[in-house]
């Protein structure tokens, strides 16, 4: 009996264990497949995370490539309008009349490198004792002597004139022109007479060459190099101080043969078939 109680026992010991032993590979097994549950999860979390900072990153940079084009675009659009067109006038001005002057609200006018003249239309019949014309350094004044005073004209010149070399006269009792003397003569165009009265384009000014005839030799000579200046930019030709340039650098070019200028930008100009020495 003892033996067999003793052999029972130690069946049921081996029982006990094999039940453990499998509960055991159980609770593994469950503890396995929750890990993996936990990692494919997690797995699957990175995957969401990724592809939403994915599209969160393409909506920006698709944002920033639209921004980049719009100022590519305006840049373009800027460089193009910056291009000279030669044959626009400058902004806020107008063309030169055939005296290489302009129309005012009262008055039209014309000019040479040495002086300005003035016409005013008033009333016909008008007589010389009705005028009042003045003439300063730097302001003009002109009315007539009745109730309205019209045509009245005041301001200030552009530039200072010589007041004793200045004069005026009637015409046919219905113009009054008023010659000014230019105080820097050989100067410059004047833009307008008065700094309140519309401008002209001074760059589309056209001296006549019997006009340059009378000019000394320094003032004339300056003369025609904006005249060949105006010339060239109206033909997208380099100008008189541009040519004399590019001609130093082909020179430059020419004596150092060893010297690589493919690669060189002159003024904006890439590479060195613009200079060729051997043009």
């Amino acid at each position: 009996k003892a033996a067999k109680a003793a052999k029972a026992a130690k069946t049921a010991t081996a029982s006990d264990d094999d039940a453990a032993r499998l509960k055991a590979e159980r609770d593994a097994a469950k503890a396995r497949a929750m890990e993996e549950a936990e990692r494919q999860r997690v797995e699957a979390l990175r995957a969401r995370t990724l592809e939403m900072q994915m599209e969160k990153s393409k909506g920006k940079l698709t944002e920033v490539t639209e921004d980049a084009e719009a100022a590519a675009t305006a840049t373009t659009t800027t460089n193009d309008a910056e291009e000279e067109d030669p044959h626009a006038l400058a902004p806020g001005t107008m063309m030169p009349n055939k005296g290489n002057g302009g129309e005012a609200e009262k008055y039209v006018w014309t000019q040479t490198l040495d002086d300005l003249e003035v016409r005013v239309a008033v009333p016909p019949g008008t007589k010389s004792k009705e005028i009042e014309c003045a003439f300063a350094k730097n302001r003009f004044s002109f009315k007539l002597k009745t109730a309205s005073g019209e045509p009245r004209i005041e301001g200030e010149f552009y530039a200072a004139i010589t007041p004793d070399e200045c004069y005026w006269t009637l015409e046919d009792n219905a113009y009054v022109s008023c010659f000014l003397q230019k105080a820097k003569t050989g100067a410059e165009w004047w833009p307008h007479v008065l700094v309140d009265d519309p401008k002209i384009d001074t760059k589309k000014v056209e001296p006549e060459n019997s006009r340059l005839d009378d000019l000394d030799g320094e003032t004339r000579s300056t003369v025609e190099k904006m005249m060949y200046d105006q010339r060239q930019k109206a033909m997208g030709l380099p100008t008189a101080d541009e040519q004399t340039k590019q001609d130093a650098l082909k020179k430059f070019m020419a004596a150092h043969p060893e010297m690589d200028f493919s690669n060189c930008k002159f003024d904006g100009v890439s590479g060195a078939s613009p200079f060729d020495a051997s043009a």
